[in-house]
């Protein structure tokens, strides 16, 4: 493993374990100025404050509490880009429910500069689960 799929690697996690810790000023740290976020409702947030906007529902306790378990993680250390895949446990209406779903994770040195998310449903849900 290269010293840049590792710095990749480790800092994919780094970001996974702020959200995790619902610690909303650690994740936008990682984001650069002009970043770029797409949610999986196909929505388009450019720049800090609008992306903090759009993820405050996972910060505020809308969906409970929030986390995310990565299964697979690719990384291109050339192109510096990662892509993760995911599962999220949250609680909607105080019953457990979780979304799974994929990253993909574009960095600048140690700045992400676009968070591309995606969704394995034709319509972007939360499933109940067992």
């Amino acid at each position: 493993m290269s010293l840049k799929e590792k710095q990749l690697k480790e800092a994919t996690q780094s970001f996974v374990d702020a959200n995790n810790r619902a610690d909303i000023e650690e994740v936008m740290h990682f984001f650069s100025d002009d970043a770029i976020y797409e949610d999986i409702y196909d929505g388009r947030h450019v720049g800090k404050v609008a992306i903090r906007e759009a993820l405050m529902p996972f910060f505020d306790h809308t969906f409970g509490k929030v986390e995310y378990v990565g299964d697979d993680i690719f990384v291109d250390a050339d192109a510096e880009k990662v892509m993760i895949s995911w599962r999220c446990n949250v609680e909607l209406e105080g019953k457990p429910a979780y979304l799974r779903g994929l990253d993909l994770l574009h960095f600048r040195g140690n700045e992400l500069v676009a968070k591309l998310a995606y969704a394995k449903s034709s319509e972007p849900r939360f499933q109940e689960r067992a």
